[in-house]
């Protein structure tokens, strides 16, 4: 059961070019992204939403809880952190990809 109080738990989250903002409730999280997160859970995952400005909706962190008893996991997604470093300017990216070498060396 939600209480008045948790339901008053919202994290504001702002995303896009445009700094639009997205409002994130406790309800939310507990409706649609981990009905299985406690209520301690969903309060911390907020917080890192707020905090570090991530939005769930987007896919840039998620809150996962696989049994009761087990502890939820935050996770942030990969394009997060990718995003983050392509906005700092001494990121001079990243290559990937094979090598490979031939009789000619």
């Amino acid at each position: 059961m939600i209480t008045k109080e948790k339901e008053a738990e919202k994290a504001v989250v702002q995303v896009g070019p445009e700094e639009k903002r997205v409002t994130i409730t406790f309800s939310d999280v507990k409706k649609y992204l981990c009905p299985k997160a406690s209520d301690a859970e969903i309060g911390l995952f907020l917080k890192v939403c707020q905090s570090q400005e991530l939005n769930p909706f987007a896919r840039e962190v998620h809150l996962v809880k696989y049994a009761d008893g087990q502890p939820a996991a935050i996770i942030i997604a990969t394009e997060t952190f990718l995003k983050a470093a392509e906005s700092c300017p001494e990121y001079d990216g990243a290559e990937a990809g094979i090598i490979l070498r031939d009789t000619a060396g």
